[in-house]
């Protein structure tokens, strides 16, 4: 699997899947849908606020439980992980969000430690690795190239 380092952020990304579902319209523009999973609440709800301003519709959850709860009925065209959540390891969680659902999803972990856990990250499932704090237009941009570009069909 090829990787490659690149953007302000450090990012390492593999290559993208393909998604069907999690896309809503909002004034006359297509708006996908995103769960953030975010233990840090503070900087969690600053980051929601981002994403939502750049036309994301986002679901802020707290712990990987409620992630895995909300999941099915959300259908997300992306999830956002933090690696060290309160009640489990980021690494085990793309595996259990991708057998949870019968679409494809983009998964995206967040880290401070993206250097030590980038390469782990994507060979867990992850399909991309942001560090954190996130630069936002570069995770925007990322996203949408992910989600948008791959061919999505509402």
């Amino acid at each position: 699997r090829a990787v490659r380092r690149g953007g302000e952020d450090g990012v390492r990304v593999r290559p993208a899947v393909v998604l069907r579902h999690g896309a809503g319209r909002r004034e006359g523009r297509l708006k996908h849908r995103l769960l953030l999973v975010d233990g840090h609440t503070e900087e969690a709800r600053e980051l929601a606020g981002q994403l939502r301003s750049r036309g994301w519709d986002v679901a802020l959850i707290h712990c990987a439980r409620d992630a895995f709860d909300m999941l099915p009925r959300t259908r997300p065209a992306a999830v956002i992980t933090e690696l060290t959540l309160p009640d489990a390891h980021g690494l085990h969680v793309a595996r259990a969000l991708r057998s949870m659902v019968e679409h494809d999803i983009v998964v995206v972990a967040l880290t401070r430690l993206a250097d030590q856990l980038g390469d782990r990250a994507l060979a867990a499932g992850f399909d991309h690795v942001a560090r954190k704090p996130a630069h936002v237009d570069a995770l925007h941009a990322r996203l949408s190239e992910l989600v948008v570009n791959d061919r999505l069909i509402a």
